[in-house]
């Protein structure tokens, strides 16, 4: 049963956690009934107190949050009875879900994080969520509660104050009988916990306690504590206090977690490569399933997918990944269809890691493009994939350089696996490569087909040249001219007025321009520098780029990889003309060259219908408005505009 397996992994995984500040274990005879204690933290009023509760947890877990019982009184504003009022439980889902809430319960949570949630929210009563009277009235009960959970004995499990069960560990220990004087949880936040690393905040963490509520700025990362002392009185239409963990947080930072791909820089700046034994601990360590906790040689690790078409076409617009890793099984058995953040996902796609997973990856991919792009499985058609990887490719391009999430190791490791996948059905079907070629060498030789009847999107080409037999060199002409021309559509939609009456443009308006189009412009400054350092470096075959990606699980070397991750992150500065041509390699121009350049686009935009202006509109095929169709195709010089 996937719910055991996962829960014994998160046994595991607190059986080595020497630094376990909340003991748990399930019942000998019963896997889904864990009892824990939460200690009284020092300096806090519940100092002395061990407070046993029973988690219990859903058969169909990670996809559904457990419930706690608390076994002995813990005087808190936010628990009700035995139950605790907290969004990732299952006791109060109803409630959350009916107000909208955004976060809650998500399935990469493991038994460790929900126990750190309930140590630190119950071992802390903010002065905020209570008035004078009600907060004095609540801290005479607890001396009280601490007394009860001195005499209390566990049925279930024979725990009790002097003999506890679970066991403390010698931290725990060491506090309860007064030797410590370090508050173990102002090194802690979720986040940091959630990442593998720790907080020192201690100082900041203890000056809050009495300050004033802070204000929280939409998608701004808030720690914890943070979150704790921002919370506002408590009244009837609303719970007083919601977890804020890695499940609300922004995206940006979600492609954070779990960076740990970044190589080791030796005293002189250089990069030291990782040993093939490094790498593979390294896979071990980083390519895990967020639902089941399964890693890459357990199971075919993918990714969610979710997919955007347009409402009148039903054609796939946008494709775009959780970067969450998720195993074949997870999502086809057990139900796993949400990530980190919560969202839902319809769809799955596997990674390609290195040979050894790819062959086992290779056997389920095509039935996974196939039921995207068809909704069926058994469909698959070679060139779907030219549909596919493209748009999944320039979606997370997108994101990455417009900063909604962020240029990590786990991004980017995204982006190479895409474009492995297109070198092995490059190999595997013929048909693939040269429909790439042909594409690529209509839109070199015939400015007809770099059209955009023809070539729908330039950031979907882009990623075509990483198999294409033509470099950038070759390209580049034709590309930036056409770019330029489709810049001026979003140019005029941005800035209507941009054309009127002008017959040169000044220096200022000349930037304007390209400000507006900036993004599309950076677009093709990383696949500049992707197609000359990695995806079709000179000298090297289709196959040994593959061989590269294999032999680093989907990394390139540590060297090309981590310069990947810094150009993206100084992309973003790269803000001129200027800087533009000498990324992409282009002649650099005049201001009276530039001029000419952008008022030339703006004419050829207009006759090829990339724009209308108020006295010029361009003709429409009247054929193919009745018929829906027309013999000249995209030759047609007219336009075609449907029904």
């Amino acid at each position: 049963q996937a719910a055991v397996k996962r829960l014994l992994k998160d046994l595991a995984d607190i059986e080595q956690d020497k630094t376990n500040f909340c003991p748990a274990r399930p019942l000998p005879d019963n896997i889904f009934i864990w009892h824990a204690n939460l200690v009284g933290i020092e300096g806090t009023p519940y100092e002395g107190g061990i407070f046993h509760i029973e988690i219990e947890f859903p058969c169909d877990y990670p996809s559904h949050s457990p419930s706690v019982s608390i076994f002995t009184p813990i005087p808190h504003p936010h628990v009700v009875g035995n139950q605790i009022c907290l969004n990732i439980l299952s006791d109060y889902e109803q409630y959350f879900v009916g107000r909208n809430y955004q976060d809650g319960w998500s399935p990469a949570y493991t038994v460790s994080t929900i126990l750190l949630q309930l140590q630190v929210f119950i071992m802390d009563i903010s002065a905020e969520d209570l008035s004078s009277d009600q907060l004095s009235k609540l801290l005479r009960k607890i001396p009280s509660a601490i007394e009860q959970s001195k005499t209390f004995v566990c049925g279930a499990c024979d725990h009790s104050f002097l003999h506890p069960w679970p066991a403390l560990n010698e931290s725990m220990l060491s506090q309860h009988n007064g030797y410590s004087s370090e508050d173990i949880f102002d090194n802690y936040d979720p986040f940091a916990v959630l990442c593998g690393g720790t907080m020192d905040e201690t100082a900041k963490y203890k000056s809050r306690q009495n300050s004033p509520p802070v204000a929280r700025p939409e998608g701004e990362f808030l720690t914890f504590e943070e979150d704790m002392y921002s919370t506002s009185a408590p009244n009837n239409n609303r719970l007083p206090y919601i977890v804020s963990t890695a499940c609300s947080l922004p995206k940006i930072y979600l492609s954070q977690l779990e960076d740990s791909n970044s190589p080791v820089e030796e005293g002189n700046g250089t990069i030291q490569e990782l040993t093939t034994e490094q790498r593979r601990k390294r896979a071990l360590r980083v390519f895990i399933c967020l639902h089941s906790k399964r890693n890459f040689l357990e199971d075919v690790l993918g990714y969610g997918i979710s997919i955007t078409t347009n409402r009148r076409t039903n054609a796939i617009t946008k494709i775009s990944n959780s970067l969450e890793y998720l195993s074949y099984t997870a999502f086809y058995s057990e139900g796993g269809r949400r990530c980190l953040t919560t969202e839902e996902f319809d769809f799955w796609l596997p990674l390609y890691i290195n040979e050894e997973h790819g062959s086992r990856a290779s056997m389920v991919v095509e039935d996974s493009i196939s039921v995207m792009t068809t909704g069926k499985t058994g469909q698959f058609e070679p060139l779907m994939v030219l549909e596919v990887f493209p748009k999944l490719m320039n979606t997370m391009l997108l994101e990455v350089l417009s900063e909604r999430i962020h240029a990590s190791d786990k991004a980017l490791c995204g982006y190479l696996c895409f474009h492995r996948w297109m070198l092995y059905f490059a190999e595997q079907y013929p048909v693939v490569l040269e429909t790439v070629n042909t594409i690529v060498n209509n839109f070199v030789r015939d400015e007809r087909d770099r059209h955009k009847s023809v070539v729908p999107s330039l950031g979907e080409f882009l990623p075509l040249l990483s198999l294409s037999d033509k470099t950038w060199d070759d390209v580049m002409h034709a590309y930036l001219s056409e770019n330029l021309d489709r810049n001026v559509f979003w140019v005029l939609r941005k800035c209507p007025k941009f054309i009127k009456n002008r017959e040169v443009l000044n220096e200022s308006q000349i930037q304007q321009f390209f400000d507006l189009v900036a993004l599309g412009k950076r677009l093709a400054i990383f696949h500049v520098y992707f197609l000359k350092n990695i995806g079709r470096e000179e000298g090297l075959t289709l196959n040994e780029i593959a061989e590269q990606y294999d032999e680093t699980f989907g990394l390139s070397s540590q060297y090309k990889s981590e310069s990947l991750r810094k150009f993206c992150q100084t992309i973003s500065s790269i803000n001129t003309w200027s800087e533009f041509f000498d990324c992409v390699g282009f002649p650099q121009q005049t201001n009276e060259k530039l001029s000419v350049m952008i008022l030339n686009a703006i004419e050829k935009s207009l006759k090829k219908s990339y724009h209308q202006t108020d006295d010029v509109k361009p003709k429409r095929c009247w054929k193919f408005r009745k018929q829906g169709t027309c013999i000249y195709g995209s030759k047609c010089k007219f336009l075609h505009i449907p029904k």
